[in-house]
């Protein structure tokens, strides 16, 4: 970690990571059909792991307080829940205007690498 701090970077050793596909089904044919899983240094965890404990409570202020995916102790499901309500009260609202709301599907966002 102090080579981080006074050099910023990394050592490169670190920043080694090997890919490896697993098979989703028996006989995969398309690389559609391979779950990628990459397995980085042990030192690189560790210290990514420290790095994030670290960086966990100035997140949290970055973070708005809507978000429910991906955030500790919250799950996707309390925004479904919100939503519902939203709807069940204006379905029941004595004012007939019109509303829009959007989903957004974005099945398979985390299959691919940007």
């Amino acid at each position: 970690m102090d080579e981080f701090y006074v050099q910023m970077s990394l050592p490169k050793s670190w920043c080694l990571t090997n890919l490896v596909f697993i098979p989703k089904k028996v006989n995969p044919a398309q690389i559609k059909d391979y779950r990628p899983i990459a397995i980085c240094n042990v030192a690189y965890t560790i210290f990514s792991k420290c790095l994030v404990n670290r960086l966990k409570p100035v997140i949290k202020r970055c973070i708005s307080k809507e978000q429910c995916a991906f955030v500790e102790k919250k799950k996707l499901q309390d925004n479904i829940l919100v939503i519902s309500e939203i709807v069940s009260v204006i379905r029941k609202s004595k004012r007939k205007r019109p509303f829009i709301i959007l989903k957004l599907d974005l099945e398979k966002a985390h299959d691919r690498v940007s």
